[in-house]
């Protein structure tokens, strides 16, 4: 059986078993290590972001246009960057070596900037940064964060 090496955030591996056919964000969601995937798979939100290895970046198909758009959306992006949504596991991925990027979702408090300063800004004409145009981004394309209703101490609060 095929397996991946995943580096956690905070740079602990873990050698996962793999079977093939299923998509790298499902093995590494079912191993219970820290990965979003928020559409589950539909590559529909960049909460999936992975690294993937030097050596084994050139080994996989290049993402297609979807892939790439979604991309743009993610934080710190990189020329290694994939969605793990989008890799489907296969033999020849045996020894697969990703690492999670950043986690950063609009559902979760500790990553958005504070609002009044994101909206005082884009009010007075002010540069933003890229914070602010991210937590923007992502609440104008991913408007489910403000349909589901997270948690009280999770809301936006204005």
């Amino acid at each position: 059986m095929p397996s991946i090496i995943v580096t956690d955030r905070d740079g602990g591996e873990h050698s996962i078993e793999a079977k093939n056919g299923h998509k790298v964000m499902e093995i590494i969601r079912d191993a219970g290590l820290d990965i979003e995937a928020a559409c589950g798979g539909c590559c529909a939100c960049a909460t999936c972001h992975v690294y993937v290895d030097a050596d084994w970046f050139p080994k996989l198909n290049a993402a297609d246009e979807e892939e790439a758009d979604m991309l743009d959306l993610a934080m710190d992006v990189q020329d290694n960057s994939r969605l793990s949504c989008q890799l489907e596991m296969s033999d020849a991925l045996d020894g697969l070596r990703v690492e999670l990027a950043l986690a950063w979702s609009p559902l979760r408090r500790a990553a958005w900037p504070e609002p009044a300063s994101c909206v005082s800004g884009i009010a007075a004409r002010q540069p933003i940064t890229r914070r602010c145009l991210d937590f923007v981004i992502q609440f104008r394309f991913c408007g489910r964060a403000w349909r589901s209703k997270p948690p009280p101490d999770q809301r936006f609060e204005q």
